[in-house]
């Protein structure tokens, strides 16, 4: 009886240790940053993404036609307490739906264009002795630039003052950011577009 209990428990035993190789594999199907930086038709795949944003109708309604019916000469009214209307009124109120769309999209295009720049900058490609490889990532890089300070202006236009992150998003990031002064941010935006315009093609 006791032998039984022995070859059961060495059963056991063996069964939970040889699982371990099957429970903890590396997937050949997932692809990391290292791996999508390292060429650029990937590199070109990721930094793409920044470009869905211009589809969204937080860009092409909300930023053209609702956040741009006041000047100092045209003033758009109505009765109506629509989010819309808030804002031509300039009245808008905490939970206003367009204000938060437009700034959701920017920071979601901002995101992006984080996580393109530090995906570049970390690659071996970047700085390739292929110098048509380095040529592509430098580019790729100047398009990251350029879309998040794009994105930072459109926000210092319409908000003012805002939080700014040039980090991409990671498990110990900070998301409750302060303020910063538009200043700081654009000068921040326009020194690395200053930076990268010469690496970039023509």
């Amino acid at each position: 009886m006791k032998f039984k209990h022995l070859i059961y428990t060495t059963v056991v035993f063996l069964s939970i240790t040889a699982c371990q190789d099957f429970l903890d594999p590396e997937s050949l199907s997932t692809f990391d940053s290292k791996y999508i930086y390292s060429n650029a038709e990937d590199a070109r795949k990721a930094v793409n993404a920044m470009y869905v944003h211009f589809s969204h109708d937080g860009f092409r309604s909300r930023l053209s036609n609702n956040m741009t019916g006041n000047t100092d000469i045209e003033h758009a009214g109505g009765t109506s307490d629509g989010a819309r209307y808030q804002i031509w009124r300039l009245n808008a109120q905490q939970n206003n739906g367009d204000l938060g769309y437009v700034w959701s999209i920017g920071y979601q295009a901002i995101r992006d264009a984080n996580i393109s720049i530090e995906g570049i900058l970390a690659s071996e490609a970047l700085n390739s002795e292929d110098e048509a490889l380095s040529k592509d990532m430098y580019h790729l890089l100047g398009e990251a630039y350029t879309m998040r300070a794009y994105w930072y202006s459109m926000l210092t236009f319409y908000f003012g003052d805002v939080p700014f992150s040039t980090q991409a998003p990671s498990v110990d990031a900070e998301f409750n950011l302060p303020k910063e002064d538009r200043n700081v941010i654009l000068s921040e935006v326009i020194k690395d577009l200053v930076e990268i315009e010469e690496k970039m093609k023509w």
